[in-house]
């Protein structure tokens, strides 16, 4: 039976608060992160609410926030872009997206894009020839931004959808 010195205590504390560095450093990185993507979001949907009511489709939009965005956004972006090309249902690799950055805003804006954009009505990439009013697009995520008992999920989809067209 060794009794622990102050030496022996203070090696223990250095090797403790030694371990605990890297996990401080990667939790700071990833908050200045976070705080970075918040900070461009904004602007993201300003852009990508410019290329869909440009006609462009919602894919297009998103390669636009690629190539005109800074990073954390666009490096993001184009990671869903790139799992999409691979075959990856491009609503998932949001979602994925979205559950990387742990962004509850963002999570407004996934929602926002499931009602706009049911995935299941047209699951190839929808552009206006779905019948959906893509000008409204930036008003849904504000709209559920404060009205967060509105569709979260896709068979609530239709009526928040009308409301949010008819609040024009």
């Amino acid at each position: 039976a060794t009794m622990l010195t102050p030496s022996m205590l203070i090696t223990l504390g250095a090797f403790a608060g030694g371990a605990m560095v890297p996990v401080g450093f990667v939790w700071f990185k990833a908050s200045r992160r976070l705080r970075a993507f918040e900070n461009q979001l904004p602007d993201v949907l300003i852009t990508l609410a410019a290329a869909l009511k440009a006609g462009h489709s919602f894919k297009a939009g998103l390669q636009t926030i690629v190539d005109e965005g800074n990073p954390p956004a666009s490096k993001e972006f184009h990671r869903v872009l790139a799992e999409a090309r691979l075959g990856k249902p491009l609503d998932t690799g949001l979602a994925d997206m979205s559950e990387r950055l742990g962004s509850k805003n963002f999570d407004f804006v996934i929602t926002a894009v499931n009602v706009v954009f049911p995935w299941s009505i047209c699951p190839i990439v929808p552009t206006f020839t779905c019948g959906f009013d893509l000008s409204n697009f930036s008003f849904a995520i504000i709209c559920l931004q404060y009205d967060s008992g509105c569709a979260h999920s896709r068979r609530n989809a239709s009526s928040c959808a009308l409301p949010l067209q008819a609040a024009r």
